[in-house]
């Protein structure tokens, strides 16, 4: 199937995600949060069909700006699953003609990714994208955080960087935003800022393209390059 053929309503499932992380560097930093939403495509709208949520435990510090923004401690993480149980949830949660979405998805799917092949070295990450931020940037102009789509739709979820509240809040945005635009040529296409460059890691599956600010900038682009 090319990437012109892929469509929201083929996919059995949806699974939106959201992680909280103690740094940016996977190799050297954990989740310690991880949550879920599974939607199944129904007649034009989506059905949540399951809903995870889980801390995590790590052996890593954590600071104290990680602490105030999201107000996990250590101590809450006492009684959070082992991070070789989110491999197995994680595991689960993907496998099959699945749909991954998330905010910024290139920064989650980032942590998924090493986790998977920290356990499983031999998993090949094959699993199609839909990076929401991607979607709103060329929609909607500047900021793009997420706090500013909650708004921009009268979302009502928080953003309130704990994982459970952000993934809730970008399975609305998802909803609202296929019920509004057309999500189908984004899917596998990563936007970003030429002058940040791309963040790794690459997938061979996933188109990563020059993004600006510019409304449609993107969506010109893949109309002209793709269609």
């Amino acid at each position: 199937m090319t990437m012109q053929d892929k469509k929201i309503e083929n996919y059995d499932r949806i699974v939106v995600f959201d992680v909280e992380t103690t740094g940016f560097n996977p190799r050297d930093c954990d989740m310690i949060e991880f949550a879920a939403v599974v939607l199944k495509p129904e007649n034009g709208s989506f059905r949540k069909i399951e809903e995870v949520n889980h801390l995590v435990k790590t052996d890593k510090t954590l600071s104290e700006t990680i602490k105030n923004l999201t107000g996990i401690t250590e101590e809450k993480l006492k009684d959070g699953i082992e991070q070789f149980e989110l491999f197995a949830e994680i595991k689960r949660l993907i496998e099959g003609n699945t749909l991954l979405v998330a905010y910024n998805i290139q920064f989650d799917i980032n942590f998924v990714h090493w986790l998977l092949k920290t356990f499983d070295p031999a998993y090949k990450f094959d699993k199609d994208m839909l990076d929401m931020l991607t979607v709103y940037k060329d929609h909607h102009k500047y900021p793009h955080k997420l706090s500013n789509a909650i708004d921009e739709y009268a979302i009502d979820f928080p953003n309130s960087h704990r994982a459970l509240d952000d993934t809730l809040a970008t399975a609305e945005l998802f909803k609202v935003m296929h019920e509004k635009e057309t999500l189908n040529p984004y899917i596998n296409v990563i936007g970003y800022i030429e002058k940040y460059g791309k963040k790794p890691p690459f997938f061979k599956h996933i188109k990563y393209v020059p993004q600006s600010y510019d409304i449609r900038s993107l969506r010109n682009y893949l109309e002209h390059k793709l269609f």
